[in-house]
């Protein structure tokens, strides 16, 4: 994890080296927060495939 963050840092950084690192930092974990997000999202979508799933098994 902290390599990844590192490595989203130093691409902010690159991409916009006027940004304080605090900027960067904040930068980096609202992207992380976004990700989260999404895959939670998507996590939710799964599971209610699978009771869906479950539910035409147990009824065949």
């Amino acid at each position: 994890l902290a390599k990844s963050v590192s490595q989203k840092m130093e691409q902010i950084n690159r991409q916009h080296p006027s940004y304080t690192q605090t900027k960067v930092a904040v930068l980096v974990a609202l992207q992380l927060a976004d990700e989260l997000s999404k895959i939670r999202e998507d996590y939710e979508k799964i599971i209610e495939e699978l009771k869906v799933l479950d539910k035409i098994h147990k009824s065949s």
